[in-house]
C-alpha cells in the first residue's frame, strides 16, 4: 500500500513539474512577442505607406502607480512603445515595420485600426485596406477609425487618461461615444465588405486631435462639430465625433455628430438625442426602430419615414410642434447633404434592393443614380413624457 502511495505521489509530482514547466514556456512566449493594441497607416505627397504601432511594455508599471502632474503623465508614456516604418509599398513598410520591433509582431490584440484622412480620399485606399486585410493576423474585428491629420501623431497622443490600461480603456471610451450615437459601430471586416458591396456605402468614425482655439458652441450645439471643433479642454487630445463617408471604397466628405445620429436612427442604433429649441432642451428616446418604406415602381424614389420617440424635459419642455419642425428639418438636411454626396449611409439601398428578385435587376436599376433624386416622406411622432 505504502508502495502504491509512493508512486502515486512520485506521479504527481513529474506532472506538477511539466505543469510548471508549460507555465514557464508560455511565460516565455508571451516574452517573446509585442502585442500591438492600435495599427494606424498613414500616406505621403510621393505615395509612401508608413504603418505605425502602438506596443504595451510587458511589465510596466501603471499610471496609476506613478507619482502625480507630470512624472504620472510620463510614467503612462513610457509604458507604451510607438513603433513606425515607412515604405514604398504597404509590403515594404510592413516587413520595416517587423525589423524595427525587437520581439515577433503580433496583431492579433488591435483595438482600433487607424486611417490618415489623406490616406482614405486617395485612389489607391481600397488597394490598401485589401492589404490590411490580407496582413498576417490582423484582428478584423478592430474598430475602423478615420483620422483627420496623422494617423502616427494621433497614436501617439492616445494615453490611459482613465483608468490604467489603453487596451480596456479604448474599449470602454468607444462604447461611451456609440451609446451616444455621436459615432458608428463599425469593424474593419464590416467596413472592407460595405466597401465592395452592391447594397451599401461605407463609413467609419472620424477623429482627430482637439486644437486650440475653438472657443464656442456651434449654432445647432455640440452635435453640429466635428473632431478637433469641440471648444472643451481635457488632458485627452483625441476626440472622436461624427464619420467619414465612402463611395466604391473612397472618402467623400464628412458628417457632423448631429447628422450621424440620424444615420445610426436610421441603421436601427436607437441612441437617445438631446434637442434645444428656443434655450429649452429634452432629450428624445426612440420606442423602437424607424419603420422605412421604399416605393421603387415609379421614375423617382419614394422613401416613406415613420419614427416614434418620447421627449423628456431636461430642463423646460419645448413646444412639441417646434420640436417636431426642427427634427424634421434636421432630418432632411442630412439626407440633402447625403444626396449631394452620392452616398447612402443610412442603409436604404438593402431595404429597397430586397423590390428586385434578382441582383442583375438591381445592378440595373442603379441605386447611385437614383437616390441623389429621391423623394422622402416624414412622419414623426413625438409623445411627452409624464415624468
Amino acid at each position: 500500500m505504502r508502495r502504491i502511495r509512493k508512486i502515486v505521489a512520485f506521479f504527481l509530482a513529474a506532472l506538477f513539474c511539466c505543469l510548471l514547466t508549460g507555465c514557464q514556456s508560455q511565460s516565455k512566449q508571451l516574452e517573446s512577442l509585442a502585442l500591438a493594441i492600435l495599427f494606424g497607416v498613414d500616406t505621403d505627397a510621393e505615395g509612401a505607406i508608413e504603418l505605425t504601432v502602438q506596443i504595451p511594455k510587458i511589465g510596466a508599471s501603471s499610471g496609476m502607480d506613478a507619482d502625480s502632474g507630470d512624472e504620472a503623465q510620463q510614467s503612462q508614456a513610457s509604458d507604451y512603445m510607438i513603433a513606425s516604418a515607412k515604405g514604398a509599398t504597404y509590403s515594404d513598410a510592413m516587413d520595416l515595420l517587423r525589423l524595427t520591433i525587437p520581439r515577433d509582431l503580433s496583431l492579433r490584440q488591435v483595438k482600433m485600426i487607424i486611417i490618415s484622412e489623406e490616406l482614405a480620399s486617395s485612389d489607391t485606399f481600397i488597394e490598401i485596406t485589401q492589404s490590411i486585410a490580407e496582413t498576417y493576423q490582423l484582428y478584423n474585428a478592430a474598430e475602423m477609425i478615420i483620422c483627420m491629420g496623422s494617423a502616427r501623431d494621433f497614436i501617439e497622443e492616445q494615453k490611459p487618461i482613465i483608468g490604467t490600461r489603453i487596451s480596456t480603456g479604448v474599449i470602454a471610451m468607444l462604447e461611451h461615444y456609440q451609446e451616444r450615437g455621436f459615432i458608428p459601430t463599425t469593424s474593419f471586416a464590416d467596413f472592407l465588405y460595405s466597401c465592395v458591396s452592391v447594397y451599401s456605402d461605407s463609413l467609419a468614425a472620424l477623429a482627430a486631435q482637439s486644437e486650440p482655439g475653438a472657443e464656442a458652441l456651434p449654432e445647432g450645439g455640440v452635435g453640429d462639430s466635428l473632431p478637433s471643433e469641440i471648444p472643451a479642454q481635457s488632458e485627452n487630445r483625441n476626440e472622436y465625433m461624427g464619420c467619414a463617408v465612402f463611395r466604391d471604397g473612397i472618402m467623400v466628405d464628412k458628417l457632423n455628430g448631429h447628422e450621424t445620429l440620424f444615420v445610426n436612427l436610421l441603421r436601427g442604433k436607437n441612441p437617445p438625442m438631446n434637442y434645444t429649441v428656443d434655450g429649452d432642451v429634452a432629450q428624445l428616446q426612440f420606442n423602437s426602430s424607424p419603420k422605412i418604406q421604399i416605393d421603387v415602381s415609379r421614375d423617382s424614389v419614394e422613401i416613406s419615414i415613420r419614427v416614434d420617440m418620447t421627449a423628456v424635459a431636461l430642463t423646460v419642455m419645448p413646444d412639441i410642434e417646434r420640436l417636431r419642425s426642427q427634427f424634421e428639418q434636421d432630418m432632411l438636411s442630412t439626407f440633402r447633404h447625403c444626396q449631394a454626396l452620392g452616398v447612402d449611409p443610412f442603409g436604404f439601398a438593402e431595404i429597397a434592393a430586397g423590390k428586385f428578385l434578382t441582383i442583375d435587376q438591381w445592378l440595373e436599376y442603379d441605386w447611385h443614380e437614383k437616390f441623389p433624386q429621391a423623394e422622402f416622406s416624414l412622419d414623426i411622432r413625438i409623445h411627452k413624457s409624464d415624468t
